[in-house]
């Protein structure tokens, strides 16, 4: 049978049909999942599919091929493919057309007048994608073609110098993008039209063939005399998994303004596919940045980046100057960096703030030294990763870390300037291993040499890797040490997962290092030691290592406890050849799941996937023997959405080698096969729409049921934003869920529900109709009327280590009730609140079961002193208009409730019902200020006043 090879050309960004593995480990500790591999931005990606089944004879519903009459066919040749849209939906009546070429050069085309090229050479072969979106070709001569996608409303793709070689059944897959046009108006607060003004396009939502350049500049559309621009149906957006399209109109004189757009923002259903955009520009605020030096003198050649600029950074002057126009009036960052001094960051706003000046910091003599192994260390062990600077207190211990060592990792060396006079010492890492230089005191003087050197002494690991059959030692395998400390919540299982189209498995999180196999087979792996500067006299954790080879396999995980003393200097790792799975999956209608993408998991070590092919053929090889888990994850032409999550507190959801059932066995050297039904095999969905009362909701969120509760922001929960009051979550596990909707932290409706493999579970969301009176006895009326609910919160279904588990809840409504508060769009269940009134303290309510007219028990309120802050300003600037304060206890540190309002002769911010307790205040305030933070003690019996001196953020 001949070799088959896929090909996948697309008009931009495609990731389709690579296998990509993630190693992960489970032993009831860690993992780590490995950086993705082979997963890049290309137009055409190549890959050997390996051991396919025999094929099928071609689908006659595909359109004929029609050959100019003087062509010689040979059938040497077969080509066939699939063409796709942004959406992810196949093309009907696509039409293809290739034709032989005689210059190599590979050039994307994405849109635009192919024609426009140069001739192409010889007779040119046309075929129609069925309503599958299948087309075929027979007979093809071996040689290089030029190939052509296009259908009505969508933008045409190609590619050039694609090679055809002899007996080969090849796929090429294309996708083709909707045509997008944007136009609308760019006019001032008055309606009129601007002058000069223009719309830019970021260049990657503005392809097309005609300006494509490797530049990739953005695209500008000038508006004519009336103000108006139109793009014209040029650009293009991918579906589900596009970054938006940034949308930006800007003027001589006017700030710059942005708008994004993705796919769903155009009205895909109407035949042109199109949006009106217009802009309001308002009055630019010039900024002039002026750089100067410690004593005063003006810094030239400073780049200044930040402030939504379009063009080249720009770079001060001779007078330390830079100008900046099209700023809007909101706070704006700026970065001023220039070789010899740190870096600053300055934020302003340029309304308050029209002139800034920025002085840099000289950077201080160094401090270098050389990196030094141990001899038994492999020369390929020999990698620094990372490095960086603690500074010390006067004890020797940690104080401070600074990211500012440079690595010169060719020449094992290093340099780096301490910010401040001060003792230091410098750490860098080589796999799990640490070392540090000895503490030196750095004057800012003068140059120092702190040399920095690895020691082969305890805890480290030592064997020798060798292939089970034939005892034979197994050079170049790559061998994984893994560890995680013992005891530490982020070390816990489903810690941390692994995303694929939105389905996410879990991983246990951890620390790895490799290294390879030398030619005997040998290898050595340092463990992590305990570093006294960071208060860690010793270390203990657990630990595994493993090898693998695309060529020889698999070993088994040897898993051990470790402390400061271990040593493992025979560790023998036996390899057995690895298996493999295939398998085809079918859809609903009973035809080849074409595009497909399936997962294999094990819950131990291996995670891979890839988009089924042609006949929706799918092939897994270089698998660890042992049980798998084989899921389809949805239809994607550009390949899945790669997504990775963490998260604590999750040691009660089953390990996943429990939690999952693996049904497929992969035994030694052998591939099994495995086909898949999607009728009855998908991954549950639900859908759902919210009701007109609850149309502020922003979010949806679904968890899937554990042991009596969801774990939210784990694995088994998703989180989707309301578009249109509508929601969607696919590719759901079977099982009871507990669906909500809501804002922020704050949950406005529930409901529980069940889904089911193959099946939609619609989501009717309720409107709470409980309420809840709460008496608050004590309250004159005038402070009664102030009653206000901070916070309501409703006790879950479940108890977690013997507390309470209580989740915010918003959608509420507050009025007065008799002698309290009235608490009306309540949840059935257990329900409390937090009240506070003018001059009294914030307090929570007595549990209650809430009714259609629930009575709660009277909730006590304390009463709490005022603060009354004024302001000093002794410069030209303006006293705040709206400074945010916060408060904390002093000594148990959590947020404090108040009251707030302004007044007064003279006029005050007022803090009313704070505790008698000392505090911490801190108050944000606009950026030419600098920000307050202090200690205060309020009095019970009198307003407590403070009059605080405002100082400018740059003097």
């Amino acid at each position: 049978m001949a070799k088959k090879i896929t090909l996948t050309v697309a008009a931009a960004l495609l990731l389709t049909g690579i296998p990509w593995t993630a190693h992960t480990w489970w032993s009831g500790s860690f993992s780590r999942v490995s950086s993705p591999q082979g997963l890049a931005p290309a137009a055409l990606k190549v890959a050997a599919t390996g051991p396919q089944p025999p094929d099928k004879e071609p689908d006659p519903a595909a359109a004929p091929i029609k050959p100019a009459p003087e062509t010689k066919v040979a059938f040497r040749t077969a080509l066939r493919g699939l063409v796709w849209d942004d959406e992810d939906q196949l093309v009907a009546g696509a039409k293809v057309s290739l034709t032989p070429r005689i210059e190599s050069e590979e050039k994307i085309e994405t849109g635009g007048d192919l024609e426009a090229e140069e001739e192409p050479h010889g007779p040119r072969f046309e075929a129609i994608s069925n309503e599958r979106g299948e087309y075929s070709f027979q007979g093809l001569e071996p040689g290089k073609y030029r190939f052509r996608f296009e259908k009505e409303g969508y933008l045409p793709a190609g590619r050039y110098g694609v090679e055809l070689k002899e007996n080969e059944a090849v796929e090429l897959n294309a996708l083709l993008c909707h045509a997008l046009r944007v136009f609308g108006c760019v006019r001032n607060g008055s309606g009129e039209s601007i002058p000069g003004a223009e719309v830019r396009v970021d260049a990657d939502s503005a392809r097309n063939i005609n300006d494509f350049d490797e530049e990739n500049h953005d695209r500008i559309f000038p508006t004519d005399d009336q103000g108006c621009y139109d793009t014209g149906f040029r650009l293009i957006l991918f579906g589900k998994f596009s970054f938006p399209m940034k949308v930006l109109a800007r003027a001589p004189g006017y700030a710059l303004k942005k708008v994004e757009l993705l796919l769903h923002d155009f009205p895909l259903d109407k035949p042109k596919i199109e949006k009106e955009l217009d802009f309001a520009l308002e009055p630019e605020q010039p900024l002039l940045l002026r750089v100067l030096d410690p004593r005063g003198a003006p810094v030239s050649g400073a780049e200044v980046s930040g402030g939504n600029q379009l063009d080249k950074i720009p770079l001060t002057d001779s007078g330390g100057e830079v100008r900046f126009s099209n700023l809007s009036k909101e706070r704006t960052a700026f970065q001023v960096a220039k070789e010899g001094f740190f870096t600053e960051d300055v934020r302003v706003e340029p309304e308050r703030i029209p002139e800034v000046e920025v002085r840099l910091k000289p950077m201080s003599p160094p401090v270098e030294g050389e990196i030094a192994f141990p001899a038994a260390l492999p020369e390929a062990d020999r990698a620094i990763h990372q490095a960086f600077l603690q500074e010390l207190d006067e004890n020797g211990r940690l104080s401070r870390l600074h990211w500012c060592v440079r690595l010169d990792r060719k020449n094992f060396r290093y340099d780096t300037r301490p910010p401040q006079p001060g003792r230091y010492r410098v750490v860098c890492s080589c796999g799990l291993r640490d070392a540090a230089s000895e503490p030196f005191d750095y004057s800012g003087r003068e140059s120092l040499r702190a040399d920095i050197r690895f020691a082969l002494e305890p805890p480290y690991l030592a064997g020798k890797a060798v292939e089970r059959e034939s005892g034979e030692p197994a050079a170049g395998v790559e061998v994984i040490l893994r560890w995680g400390p013992k005891h530490h919540d982020s070390f816990a299982p489903w810690g941390s997962s692994h995303g694929v189209n939105g389905f996410f498995f879990p991983n246990l999180p951890g620390i790895s290092t490799s290294t390879r196999s030398d030619a005997g087979g040998n290898f050595l792996l340092l463990l992590p030691q305990g570093d006294r500067a960071r208060g860690e006299e010793s270390i203990r954790g657990f630990a595994a290592a493993s090898a693998s080879s695309d060529a020889l396999g698999w070993s088994e995980i040897f898993d051990f406890d470790f402390n400061e003393k271990t040593v493992f200097d025979n560790l023998r790792l036996e390899l057995v050849k690895s298996g493999g799975i295939e398998g085809a999956a079918v859809e609903a209608d009973g035809q080849p799941a074409a595009g497909e993408i399936v997962a294999v998991y094990d819950g131990l070590d291996t995670l891979k996937w890839k988009a089924a092919g042609w006949e929706g053929r799918y092939f897994f090889d270089g698998l660890r023997p042992g049980s798998y888990l084989v899921l389809p994850l949805g239809r994607s032409s550009s390949g899945p959405l790669i997504q990775s999550r963490s998260s604590e507190g999750t040691d009660q959801i089953p390990p996943p080698r429990e939690f999952f059932q693996f049904p497929v066995l992969v035994e030694p050297g052998k591939t099994i096969r495995r086909d898949m039904d999607l009728r009855t095999e998908r991954l549950g969905q639900i859908e759902g729409e919210v009701p007109e009362a609850l149309k502020e909701a922003a979010t949806a969120e679904c968890g899937l049921l554990v042991n009596g509760r969801t774990w939210p922001h784990t694995a088994l929960a998703r989180e989707e934003n309301i578009r249109g009051r509508r929601f969607f979550f696919e590719n759901l596990l079977p099982g009871r869920y507990r669906l909500w909707i809501g804002r922020a932290w704050e949950r406005f409706s529930e409901i529980d529900l069940e889904v089911e493999l193959g099946r939609t579970a619609r989501a009717e969301m309720p409107v709470p109709e409980g309420s809840l009176s709460i008496p608050v006895p004590g309250l004159a009326a005038d402070r009664a009327a102030g009653i206000e609910v901070r916070r309501v919160e409703k006790l879950e279904d479940y108890r977690e280590r013997g507390e309470e588990v209580w989740t915010d809840w918003g959608g509420f409504r507050v009025s007065a009730g008799a002698g309290g508060a009235r608490i009306d769009g309540l949840p059935a269940g257990v329900i409390r609140a937090q009240l506070i009134a003018p001059g009294f303290q914030a307090a929570w309510s007595q549990p209650a079961l809430v009714s259609r007219n629930g009575e709660a028990r009277a909730a006590l309120l304390t009463a709490g002193g005022d603060l009354r802050i004024s302001f000093e300003v002794s410069t030209r600037l303006q006293p705040p208009a709206s400074p945010k304060f916060s408060v904390w206890m002093a000594t148990e540190g959590p947020s404090v409730p108040f009251t707030l309002r302004h007044g007064g002769d003279p006029p005050a911010w007022i803090l009313s019902g704070l505790p008698p307790a000392p505090l911490q205040l801190r108050i944000d305030l606009p950026p030419e200020f600098k920000e307050v933070e202090l200690a205060v003690q309020i009095d019970p019996d009198r307003p407590t006043e403070l009059k605080i001196p405002l100082q400018p953020a740059r003097e």
